[in-house]
């Protein structure tokens, strides 16, 4: 029992784990060659209308980028390296290495009830990719 993403006129196949859902082939929602350096909000397949931790893997491939992806709920903040008042604001970062081009991991973030999280990035030309792994829906109980 819990919130479900439908494709085209059915529900996308998905395993259930207590309150996490996991799509059985993960698609890319996210595959943008120039994720500039002002905030934009990314859709996500996961349940719309309500708000769920969404789990993915992201990876962002130019060298000595940085990304932020962070929830459309919380104030918008620019990634950075190295400290300002809230410290490093990073959730990937490239290494400076010539031959290592990207870097990667293994995400979750808050949706909003458009199942939208939000990325921006320190340089105008960063690539970031998405893949939607599923989602964490407590099924109302934190409400």
């Amino acid at each position: 029992i819990g919130s479900v993403r439908r494709g085209t006129a059915t529900n996308l196949a998905f395993t259930q784990i207590g309150d996490q859902f996991l799509l059985n082939d993960p698609p890319l929602d996210v595959n943008v060659t120039n994720l500039g350096t002002s905030a934009t909000l990314f859709e996500l397949t996961v349940p719309s209308g309500l708000k769920v931790e969404a789990l993915y893997n992201a990876y962002i491939s130019q060298s000595n980028d940085f990304v932020y992806i962070s929830s459309p709920d919380v104030l918008d903040e620019p990634p950075a390296a190295d400290g300002g008042a809230a410290g490093p604001l990073q959730t990937v970062a490239a290494p400076n290495v010539t031959a290592i081009r990207g870097t990667g991991g293994n995400l979750r973030t808050f949706t909003n009830t458009s199942s939208q999280i939000r990325a921006r990035a320190d340089a105008a030309s960063s690539f970031l990719d998405i893949a939607t792994l599923g989602w964490i829906d407590r099924r109302g109980r934190d409400d």
